[in-house]
């Protein structure tokens, strides 16, 4: 069975969060030595008494201040330690690292370190040292703080650099010794050997004391004075005017004060000793000698020897004092050691020094000495007695000296209370005064206040009442639009009539054969007359239709379609469901693709012109209220007038399905302001249409929306293009884009295709027709952009073209065609040729009167019905000058014609 591990308690010595030493020696304990889990880190921090505090009467000594000053004081140090070891504390939790952390005070940061090891119980101590080739050296001797803890702790100890290395590591064996003890056998060689420790030290004996943690009661005070003897290698007493004090003391004008919290030490006490006086506040009186000389002690046998040093913090040690010191006390064999607690040997410098001066005196010297112990006779201990003496005499000098200085401190303390009461009065006048001003400035502040609040709410008033004005003015704007809209609904529904079905029997022969036109999925489309007008007359197929309610209510919504490029509802037969259309002379754009009756190939400009008609009749569906969608756009629905203007058919039929009217105009809302609306899908159990034309998510979920037109009208866009069947035509588009070169699948027979035009329509098609719909463009912002480029071309072309065929005498009779206008010289809302064409905002040409009069009831474009960002008109010179020279060509036409029919009337 294996045995438990070893629980490592860890103590990881901070010196603050700036310290890099020190976060490198946390670094190090946690990722190569400290398990998570198992061992126990402690953080540490050791701060210093100060020499110096601030207090109301400057800065004064630590020593003198009042318990208040101090506590407060060491209190505020404490806490911001508290903070960093907090941070500290936050890294082990990272690491899931037990971690707890203390603050010690104590007089020098050696003996801190060293408390905090006994404390703890820390069987491991990590800390940080230097990295620099100086630093190292002196950790080699023995010199810095950190190989001085090692040598002392009672715990194996490991020092690190900055960058998280070991640099060395003493070893506990149980045998070190611990700081304080003044034993010190042998050299440090390496930095893994350790020190052995003096056989007569203790624990008790050999630890400084342990500080209470912060808040601190009233610190307690020395209450002894030690009266030191000179040694006997001394003639007489100096008395210093100026005495070197080591470190940790404070200095005096009259000498040293010990700091108030040293502990009464473990070492035999002195042989004089007296109790010091404790005047205002306990201040100890000064005694010079106690720092600088070492007293004697007396042993068993009743000889002299020299007292071991007393450290500021009251332990024993080769701190300060004589420059050589015995280490044995009085057994045991001699080792001598100078006052770093560092052994001598025979040949050093200073032992020969002290060697000869022993000689002089007529004395033995230490390495002749042997075993045998120091003693002293009777007349020198007379000697010493009579210079005991005079030592207290100048004690006695000293504490009068004190004591005068004390009343001179009184008077000084009473002087500063009176200055401060009277500034403590004229502070109080002046803050009086202050506080006067400040409240009238607040007074004054509160009644701009009021008065900027009492302007705010007129103003505030004033624009509610005018937003309530401008809001009935609007009301009132919005219901006269919305009254002449219903005007104009009402007047579109009384556009159309409703004929008779015998009335359509004799329009159309009583559907002869000879005047059907076509046929698709929803009905039969018939040629007949009424009132002496074409008419184009569909019944539909009875296996669809809707009820009365379902049917008149799409034929007011057809009816309410004018628009250029739709075709017109005329009227309607509610008993057989049948519906009456203008009728398009040039029929459809299959029968002129595929050139039935050996009609004329249309030139590639008027197929752009072509597409870009579809696609703003198309846009005005969509955007009309309720939306439209034409489910079944293809080329045999897409009309041709005898202008060659397309216009759209078959509107609205597929919403004549069953279930289906309903869900598709109450599906789709409009935005408010004109916008457009949401795509909205909506669900048909029974998809309808052409199988190449019928939007691939239609036929997979049976849903439909806008994006489905657009669908169908990317394949119409590539046939204009190719003039192919729509089966394949996608591929075969793809491969000529993806070599380089649309124009070998392009339609040779519309003349010569640009190149840039060509690849723009075969790529916008290839967009138009992709399979899903999130992928398709929009045709407001991305179709119709495309378009209308492609068509401003097209117009430049088609009227150079008329301008070439006028200028070489062309008539219809020698070509063989007939008389056709441009339908670019058409205005779009009245299909006149225009007089004054002007571009509108929407990008179109207009009759300059007709546009105006279409403004002033509508701010929407009469093809898109999309809302124009403004009203300004700009001629069209470009197609002025062309119907100007079409007209003069016509009429050079005419009468060259009329001039060669009367030659040949009188040749004949």
């Amino acid at each position: 069975m294996a045995a438990p591990e070893e629980v490592k308690k860890v103590l990881v010595a901070l010196k603050n969060n700036k310290d890099t030493e020190c976060k490198a020696a946390l670094h190090w304990a946690i990722t190569t030595f400290i398990k998570p889990g198992v061992d126990e880190a402690v953080l540490g921090h050791v701060l210093k008494f100060p020499d110096l505090i601030p207090t109301a009467m400057g800065r004064v000594p630590f020593a003198w201040a009042e318990d208040k000053f101090q506590n407060a004081y060491l209190k505020v140090d404490t806490e911001k330690a508290g903070i960093f070891l907090k941070d500290y504390q936050e890294v082990c939790k990272e690491k899931k690292v037990t971690a707890s952390f203390m603050v010690r005070w104590c007089d020098d940061r050696e003996s801190g370190i060293l408390s905090l090891v006994e404390e703890t119980g820390a069987t491991h101590l990590v800390m940080g040292t230097g990295s620099t080739k100086s630093k190292f050296t002196t950790l080699l001797k023995g010199k810095s703080l950190t190989a001085r803890v090692a040598k002392h702790a009672r715990c194996s100890v490991y020092l690190i650099n900055n960058r998280a290395e070991l640099v060395t590591s003493h070893i506990y064996d149980g045998k070190r010794g611990a700081a304080g003890s003044g034993a010190a056998n042998g050299s440090q060689s390496d930095g893994s050997s350790s020190s052995t420790p003096s056989p007569t030290a203790s624990p008790s004996s050999v630890l400084p004391p342990v500080l209470p943690p912060i808040p601190l009661s009233p610190l307690p005070r020395n209450e002894t004075v030690t009266v030191p003897h000179t040694p006997p290698a001394t003639p007489a007493v100096a008395i210093p005017s100026a005495p070197v004090l080591p470190p940790g003391d404070y200095s005096h004008p009259w000498g040293s004060i010990p700091s108030p919290h040293s502990q009464p030490s473990s070492s035999p006490r002195s042989l004089y000793s007296e109790p010091g006086p404790s005047p205002q506040g306990g201040l100890q009186p000064p005694n010079l000698y106690a720092q600088s000389y070492s007293g004697y002690i007396i042993t068993e046998s009743g000889s002299f020897l020299p007292a071991p040093r007393t450290s500021a913090n009251g332990h024993a040690g080769p701190q300060n004092g004589s420059r050589f010191e015995r280490a044995d006390m009085a057994t045991g064999p001699q080792v001598w050691v100078n006052s770093d607690g560092q052994q001598l040997s025979g040949d050093e410098p200073e032992f020969q020094i002290y060697e000869e001066r022993q000689r002089e005196r007529g004395g033995q010297s230490p390495a002749s000495n042997g075993p045998a112990k120091a003693r002293f006779d009777n007349g020198e201990l007379a000697e010493v007695l009579r210079k005991l003496k005079m030592s207290e005499e100048a004690t006695a000098r000293l504490q009068a000296q004190q004591a005068d200085y004390e009343r001179q401190l009184r008077e000084a303390e009473s002087r500063a209370l009176s200055a401060n009461s009277l500034a403590e009065a004229e502070r109080a006048r002046a803050l009086a005064a202050h506080q006067e001003r400040e409240l009238a400035k607040q007074e004054s502040a509160l009644a701009r206040r009021a008065e900027q609040e009492a302007r705010n709410k007129e103003r505030a008033a004033q624009e509610a009442a005018e937003r309530e004005r401008q809001e009935r003015v609007a009301e009132r704007q919005q219901a006269a639009e919305h009254y002449k809209e219903l005007l104009e609904r009402q007047k579109a529904q009384r556009q159309y009539r409703t004929y008779s079905f015998r009335e359509l029997e004799a329009a159309t022969e009583s559907f002869s054969p000879a005047k059907l036109l076509g046929e698709g999925g929803f009905g039969q489309v018939y040629l007949g007359r009424l009132e002496h007008t074409p008419a184009a007359i569909k019944i539909l197929n009875p296996e669809g239709l809707q009820g009365p309610d379902e049917f008149k209510r799409e034929v007011e919504i057809l009816s309410g379609l004018r628009h250029p490029h739709i075709v017109m509802l005329m009227g309607c037969c509610p008993e057989r469901g049948c519906l009456v259309y203008e009728y398009c002379a040039n029929g459809s754009l299959e029968d002129r693709l595929a050139r039935k009756g050996d009609s004329a190939a249309l030139p590639w400009f008027t197929r752009i012109r072509i597409a870009f008609e579809v696609a703003v009749a198309l846009l005005y569906m969509h955007t009309s209220r309720p939306s439209i969608i034409h489910k079944d756009l293809k080329p045999s629905n897409i009309l041709l007038d005898q202008n060659l203007t397309s216009k759209l058919g078959d509107v609205g039929i597929a919403s004549v399905a069953p279930e289906l009217a309903t869900a598709t105009f109450t599906g789709m809302t409009r935005r408010r302001g004109g916008g457009r609306q949401a795509q909205t899908s909506i669900f048909d159990s029974s998809p309808q249409g052409t199988p190449m034309y019928i939007d691939p998510e239609y036929q997979q979920k049976g849903t439909f929306n806008q994006k489905s037109d657009v669908y169908a009208f990317g394949i119409c866009l590539l046939q204009l293009l190719t003039n192919r069947p729509p089966l394949g035509i996608v591929g075969a588009v793809e491969d000529a884009l993806d070599e380089g070169n649309v124009l070998p699948v392009v339609d040779q027979t519309a003349g010569s295709w640009p190149e840039e035009v060509a690849t723009k329509i075969a790529n916008l098609g290839l967009k138009c027709a992709e399979i899903r719909r999130r992928d398709r463009p929009d045709l407001e912002k991305e179709v119709l952009p495309v378009l209308e480029a492609a068509r401003t071309l097209a117009m430049e072309a088609a009227a150079r073209e008329a301008s070439q065929g006028l200028n070489q005498g062309a008539t219809p009779e020698a070509t063989g065609e007939e008389d056709v206008v441009p339908s670019i010289f058409l205005c779009p809302i009245s299909h006149d040729i225009m007089e004054d064409p002007v571009v509108a905002a929407d990008g179109n040409t207009y009759e300059r009167a007709e546009i105006a009069r279409w403004f002033q009831r509508k701010r929407t474009s009469p093809l898109t019905n999309v809302p124009v960002t403004n009203l300004l008109l700009t001629p069209n010179l470009i197609i002025r000058s062309a119907i100007k020279e079409w007209q003069e060509g016509n009429r050079r036409s005419m009468s060259r014609g009329f001039t060669g029919a009367g030659a040949r009337s009188r040749g004949g």
